[in-house]
C-alpha cells in the first residue's frame, strides 16, 4: 500500500513525528494474532498449587474468548505443552497455537514482556517488533529468559528486531493511533529503569521508534505495584481525543489521587492535533462486593483489549459493577461485541487482560 494511504488508514498523517522510523497502528486496527503465555513451573512468583491452577484456567478463559476473534499463540514451557494442548485440543474458532518455549521461568504479563509490534515508515507493510529491554519492572524480578524473550520469539517468527536504549514495559504507553501517547512519569522515568537518560532524550526515542509526536507525562505512583503504575490500567484511548479512566472507589486513597491527577492533566491538555480531550469514567469494582478474601487486587475495567470486532473485558463477580463496566464499554464501543472474563487470581497478582496479551496488527489494511 502507498504510504500516504497507508498513513491516512493510521490516522498518523502530519502529526507523524518527522524523524520517526515506524509506526504504531492503533490496538483497534486489524491484528494478525494475539500472544499469550503460559506461567513457568519454576518460575518463583508462581507456585503449584491452588492459585497457579486458577491463573491458568483464567488465562484459558481469556484465550478462548479471544480465539473466537482472531488466532491466538500461546507460549509455553516445553515441559507443560502437554497440559496446554489437552485444555484447547476441542477448541476450534480462530484457533490457539501452542508454541514451546525452552524457558521454566515463563512470565504470563506478554504486554512487558513480549515485542511491540510496529510498521517500517519506509516499508508500511513491513512488520518489526521493538525489544524493550524487560528488566523484570525494573530488576524486581530479574530473569535472563524473560529478558531475552523478545529477541528468541522475532528470531524465531523472522520478523526485524528493532533495538533501542530505553527500558520502556508495553502497559506503560498508551497511543491513539494519531500522534499522541499517555505515558506514566513513575514508571518510564525511573532510575529502575532509565537511571542516566532524560525525559527528553526518552521522548525523541519513543518518537522515532512510535511515529508520534506528542507525549502526555501523568506522574503516576511509586513503588504501589510491581509495575510503578502502568497507564493501561489507569487510562485509555477509545478513540482519538476520547480517554476512558478507571475511577477507584473513595476509600481507595492511594489510587484514588492518581486518578485526579491523571483527570486534571488530560482536561487540561490538548492532543497532537490540538484537540481538548472529552474524558469518561469507568468505575472500578468495590472490593467489598466482590467474593474473595484478598484485600489488594486490582478491580478495574480499563485494562481490556481490543480485538477484531470485540472488546476482550474482565469481570469480578460483582454483578452491578460488571454490568455498569459492561454496558458503558458498549456504548465507548458500539461496533465492538463486549465479551467478559472472569478475573480472580489475576486481579490479586496485579493484572487485567491488556496485561497478559500483546497484539500483531494485521499488515493486511
Amino acid at each position: 500500500m502507498h504510504l500516504f494511504l497507508f498513513q491516512i488508514c493510521l490516522g498518523i498523517g502530519a502529526a507523524m513525528a518527522a524523524d520517526s522510523d515506524f509506526i504504531m497502528p492503533d490496538e483497534g486496527l486489524p491484528h494478525a494474532r494475539t500472544i499469550m503465555a503460559w506461567p513457568g513451573s519454576n518460575n518463583p512468583n508462581y507456585q503449584e498449587d491452588g492459585s497457579l491452577a486458577e491463573m491458568k484456567n483464567e488465562l484459558t478463559a481469556i484465550a478462548q474468548a479471544i480465539a473466537d476473534f482472531e488466532p491466538v499463540t500461546l507460549l509455553v514451557g516445553s515441559d507443560q505443552v502437554s497440559d496446554a494442548q489437552r485444555r484447547f485440543q476441542n477448541y476450534s474458532h480462530y484457533g490457539v497455537e501452542i508454541k514451546a518455549m525452552n524457558m521454566d521461568d515463563l512470565e504470563p504479563w506478554m504486554r512487558d514482556v513480549a515485542p511491540t509490534f510496529v510498521f517500517s515508515k519506509e516499508s508500511p507493510s513491513s512488520l518489526h517488533g521493538i525489544d524493550f529491554n524487560f528488566n523484570g519492572w525494573g530488576g524486581r524480578y530479574p530473569s535472563i529468559n524473560n529478558s531475552q524473550l523478545a529477541r528468541r520469539f522475532l528470531n524465531d517468527h523472522q520478523i526485524p528486531r528493532v533495538t533501542t536504549s530505553v527500558v520502556v514495559e508495553g502497559g506503560a504507553l498508551e497511543t491513539d493511533g494519531e500522534g499522541t501517547v499517555i505515558a506514566t512519569e513513575s514508571s518510564i522515568l525511573n532510575p529502575n529503569r532509565n537511571p542516566d537518560m532524560s525525559r527528553e532524550a526518552i521522548e525523541k526515542e519513543i518518537y522515532r521508534l512510535w511515529g508520534v509526536s506528542k507525549i502526555i507525562w501523568v506522574p503516576g505512583v511509586r513503588d504501589e505495584d510491581i509495575t510503578d503504575a502502568h497507564i493501561d490500567s489507569l487510562a485509555r484511548f477509545v478513540a482519538p481525543g476520547k480517554v476512558v479512566l478507571s475511577r477507584p472507589t473513595p476509600d481507595n486513597k492511594e489510587w484514588t489521587t492518581v486518578y485526579n491527577e491523571i483527570k486534571h492533566i488530560l482536561s487540561e491538555a490538548t492532543d497532537a492535533k490540538d484537540r481538548a480531550f472529552k474524558i469518561v469514567d469507568l468505575p472500578e469494582a468495590d472490593i467489598n462486593d466482590v467474593n474473595t478474601t484478598e484485600t489488594d487486587m486490582v478491580l478495574g475495567y480499563v485494562n481490556y483489549l481490543l480485538v477484531n470486532g470485540a472488546v476482550i473485558a474482565p469481570r469480578f463477580g460483582s454483578g452491578k459493577s460488571d454490568t455498569k463496566a459492561k454496558d458503558i464499554l458498549q456504548t465507548l464501543f458500539p461496533e465492538r461485541e463486549v465479551v467478559q472474563v472472569y478475573l480472580n487470581e489475576i486481579a490479586v497478582n496485579g493484572g487485567g487482560i491488556h496485561c497478559m496479551t500483546q497484539q500483531i496488527p494485521s499488515s493486511n489494511l
